[in-house]
């Protein structure tokens, strides 16, 4: 198997990453870059800088995409932020916009200590001006996409306010998860808002959902999007058909070893494999490449990349050709 014919069409900068670490990301990818491409894709405020320093100085290998996950959907707010915002109760921090904002979006409302680690509410309406400008200057000299983002519905906001917040100290093991989630009120808003920048610009979109496939279904069907990227789908082969039927050759199906080719999902991944055309296939990793080793990393997609080349009886040169020739479409410049 060729690893230079192939791309992996989700992966990261870990939650710690810096701009030192992403230095030696782009010194280990300038001497050995194994794959063809490595789409790399933003969570929040913090790893866009990140994912386009990275994507700049290795253009052409990486191909960043920039979206807020609905992990981190919380920590933007949608309007100006203006006193009409304020909460009437009995609350000692009942007249500032921090507080009404996250009583606003989070259900349950978050506890004293929670609101505390949590920052002040972002403008998202500036973080996707920023998004959009950061989309249209590499667009004009290499491939660029809309993402990691989506819905998801049981996910629960951590004790640190969110992952990767550096300024709050939590134990080794991480930090325990609060019992507040987003509600999908607010999630859809913050989707919306980056499929219309996805629409305008004419650019693919990586889609994550989980225990919300009807209503990212009903919310992207409201966009004219030219590529849809369903990144680790785990919805059913049910669901699966209606995006195919619906969206045909403009919709992919990545897949990863982690999530989809565990051995308690097999039955699951058959099943839907048998549901997908040849040109609806991608794979992924989803991992972050500043952290994992590389062989660890590699790994993982020539395991998916084996399991789906054995599922549909194809050869390896094969596979290769279909899966690059579906990433390539996938990336193509519509607006050319």
């Amino acid at each position: 198997m060729d690893l230079h014919s192939l791309s992996d069409s989700h992966c990261h900068v870990g939650i710690a990453c810096t701009y030192s670490t992403s230095n030696e990301v782009i010194e280990s990818l300038s001497k050995d870059s194994r794959l063809k491409n490595y789409a790399l894709m933003s969570t929040n405020h913090i790893d866009i800088d990140y994912v386009d320093m990275i994507s700049r100085s290795l253009e052409g290998v990486v191909v960043p995409f920039y979206g807020i996950h609905p992990w981190y959907v919380h920590l933007f707010y949608v309007g100006d932020g203006d006193e009409d915002e304020y909460i009437e109760m009995d609350h000692p921090n009942a007249n500032s916009f921090k507080f009404a904002h996250y009583h606003k979006v989070l259900h349950p409302a978050p506890s004293d200590e929670l609101l505390e680690v949590l920052p002040h509410p972002i403008n998202l309406e500036v973080h996707n001006k920023k998004i959009q400008v950061l989309a249209i200057n590499n667009n004009e000299s290499q491939f660029v996409g809309i993402g990691e983002i989506g819905l998801d519905k049981p996910f629960r906001i951590p004790s640190n306010g969110y992952f990767g917040n550096q300024t709050v100290n939590i134990a080794e093991s991480g930090p325990k998860l609060s019992n507040c989630r987003v509600t999908i009120t607010h999630q859809r808003l913050v989707l919306e808002s980056q499929l219309e920048i996805a629409q305008s610009l004419q650019l693919a979109v990586s889609l994550h959902c989980v225990k919300a496939h009807g209503a990212l279904y009903d919310t992207v069907s409201k966009y004219n999007i030219p590529s849809i990227i369903l990144h680790s789908f785990s919805g059913s082969s049910d669901q699966a058909k209606i995006w195919c039927k619906n969206f045909a050759n403009k919709v992919f199906f990545s897949l990863s070893n982690w999530i989809n080719g565990t051995e308690s999902k097999l039955q699951m991944f058959s099943e839907l494999l048998h549901v997908l055309g040849d040109m609806n296939i991608l794979i992924e990793t989803d991992l972050s490449i500043d952290s994992m080793d590389k062989d660890e990393y590699l790994g993982h997609l020539q395991g998916i990349f084996h399991k789906i080349s054995n599922e549909r009886g194809w050869t390896e040169q094969e596979t290769e050709k279909i899966l690059q020739d579906n990433w390539e479409r996938c990336l193509r410049k519509h607006n050319n």
